[in-house]
């Protein structure tokens, strides 16, 4: 989205919004609850949460990419887990010019899934070498 001043005080409420929104989760539905039947409704809250915590960084993204990446590890601080935030906040990152905290913070995603005994996205689109040379500007990341 696009700032235009008519949909200034429209972005403007909508921030908010999303800001109440994200602030009101408390956390998993019955966490530490071990009931197998209620997972589909708590990945689904989860992924609300996740979805109203990250909107104010898609609506900050287009004019404001550092004010982006602010909410965007205010959100990795509530979920550190959640992959796709990673993902964004290492585009952001290499879109700046910035390889070197796309690596770091590539680095800081491969520890968070042993947490889980599980591995991060390998694919050309997740590494944050690939989305640097994609970016068109900074350096290609090497190690």
């Amino acid at each position: 989205m696009t700032a235009n001043p008519g949909n200034a005080g429209n972005e403007q409420a909508r921030t908010a919004a999303l800001g109440r929104s994200a602030d009101s989760y408390r956390g998993d539905l019955a966490d530490g609850q071990p009931c197998g039947w209620i997972e589909p409704e708590r990945e689904a809250l989860r992924r609300q949460a996740a979805d109203a915590l990250t909107g104010p960084a898609r609506l900050r993204e287009p004019d404001d990419p550092e004010a982006a990446l602010v909410v965007l590890a205010r959100t990795l601080r509530r979920d550190p887990y959640a992959e796709e935030i990673y993902r964004q906040v290492m585009r952001l990152q290499a879109q700046a010019g910035r390889p070197d905290a796309a690596r770091r913070t590539y680095r800081l995603l491969e520890t968070r899934p042993a947490d889980l005994d599980a591995e991060p996205d390998q694919t050309p689109a997740a590494c944050p070498d690939r989305q640097a040379g994609r970016s068109g500007r900074g350096a290609r990341m090497t190690d």
